[in-house]
């Protein structure tokens, strides 16, 4: 892996991810960051904005309750970060979700692009997470409402992004579970086994 600077931390409300989310409004979607601590519908971002401004603002992001944040720092600056969330099924099993609002600010992608599964990138943390909670497995999903989400639905199914391929660790281990609702809306579910525990996406308490 290329001398990347992995960090985790645990409170969503850290000044350094709410800088990180200020860069994404002014650097990323030109927005002006006093609309952040806005309480806005989803309609209403989508409608004058998009869903990523809905999805990084305070109301959303504070909802979301991470139980742990993977972050590339450089320069003592967040460039990119994974949230993770552990959920637990009827039957009191133990899943993390990951790769939750996965994000690497435009200027750095060109040096970013598949930290998630290089070597000892965010999965890799994700796993150790995981395990230190006792999580049977872990899982993402992604809602496939555009053509960038399509994209990244058959990047996983196919096992193919041609910049980053030869990195690429666990690509061949991520089972795509097929179409599922959670949250009352339906997502393509992938999961990484750890344990030989069954992982049922309709048993998820949310």
């Amino acid at each position: 892996m290329e001398d990347f600077n992995l960090i985790t931390l645990y409170e969503s409300t850290d000044p350094c991810l709410t800088e990180f989310r200020k860069s994404i409004f002014r650097d990323d979607l030109s927005i002006d960051t006093s609309l952040l601590s806005a309480t806005y519908s989803y309609n209403w971002w989508t409608i004058n904005y998009n869903e990523d401004a809905y999805k990084y603002s305070d109301k959303k992001w504070i909802d979301v309750r991470f139980d742990a944040i993977e972050c590339a720092v450089e320069n003592n600056k967040i460039v990119s970060m994974s949230g993770a969330k552990v959920y637990e099924d009827t039957n009191g099993n133990r899943f993390l979700r990951v790769n939750m609002f996965y994000y690497i600010l435009k200027a750095y992608r060109g040096k970013y692009n598949g930290i998630v599964y290089v070597d000892q990138g965010f999965f890799d943390r994700h796993i150790i997470f995981a395990k230190s909670n006792r999580c049977k497995g872990m899982f993402f999903t992604i809602y496939p409402h555009s053509s960038k989400l399509r994209a990244m639905v058959a990047n996983h199914t196919t096992r193919k992004i041609s910049h980053v391929a030869s990195k690429l660790k666990y690509w061949n281990d991520i089972q795509h579970m097929g179409n599922y609702r959670l949250n009352d809306v339906p997502q393509e579910f992938f999961y990484y086994r750890l344990s030989s525990i069954k992982f049922e996406p309709r048993l998820l308490i949310t």
